[in-house]
């Protein structure tokens, strides 16, 4: 820990609640996906970072490092940190288990890192926000279901994100965002999963403070075109 330095407030929850005339995007790497496949075969990192550093709407980035179902990788996640010009927080998204992942994430450049609360109980749960918030890296609990909802607000974490997506089954029911109703103003609100068009997203932002977007970012040809279709 020592090596970490002290914690300081981390900015991703700040830029989540900065009030825009955009509805606001966290746009995520995503090379592919368990249900896609790749997304994208001329797949530049130089690219993508330039698109989503000049966009006005996109408020923060969400680099996945998973590598075996999405092709990720940490240097990913380097690169963006190295190259992050207008100094846009960054999400580490991977399936997060243990306390030293935490720590890695900060070093790697991350501002905030993924947790999903489907896989643990509640002390973990609690554990790893809690290491987290100590090192000034910000959590982001993402739920599926009522009792999921319930663990989150059961930590100290001010970050939680609904996931239409079926982790199983990778279906999308868009009815999942409705659990953000639920939740306060104190609380960094993000939709995740889904969300293809302006139309939905404008109807989003009445709850929800950003919503996560990855496919329809990275897929289309012009990534620029999607982010300004979304504006």
């Amino acid at each position: 820990l020592a090596g970490l330095g002290k914690a300081e407030e981390s900015s991703f929850y700040d830029a989540l609640k900065v009030e825009s005339p955009h509805p606001t995007i966290i746009a995520e790497v995503k090379k592919a996906s368990p249900s896609a496949g790749v997304l994208r075969e001329n797949f530049s990192l130089e690219e993508i970072n330039g698109a989503y550093q000049s966009a006005v709407n996109v408020v923060a980035i969400s680099v996945i490092t998973e590598r075996d179902h999405f092709k990720g990788s940490e240097d990913f996640l380097t690169y963006f940190a190295k190259h992050n010009m207008r100094k846009k927080p960054l999400l580490r998204k991977d399936f997060l288990f243990e306390p030293y992942q935490i720590l890695e994430s900060k070093l790697l450049g991350a501002h905030a890192y993924l947790l999903i609360a489907s896989l643990f109980d509640k002390k973990e749960l609690s554990e790893l926000v809690a290491l987290g918030l100590s090192i000034g890296i910000e959590p982001l609990i993402e739920v599926h279901a009522q009792e999921e909802l319930d663990m989150a607000l059961a930590t100290k974490a001010r970050c939680i994100g609904v996931n239409a997506r079926d982790l199983k089954t990778f279906k999308v029911d868009l009815d999942k965002h409705e659990l953000l109703k639920q939740l306060d103003g104190s609380y960094a609100r993000v939709a995740e999963s889904g969300i293809r068009n302006l139309r939905y997203l404008m109807s989003l932002s009445e709850f929800c403070d950003a919503a996560l977007i990855g496919t329809e970012l990275v897929a289309p040809k012009h990534i620029t075109a999607a982010l300004e279709a979304l504006a």
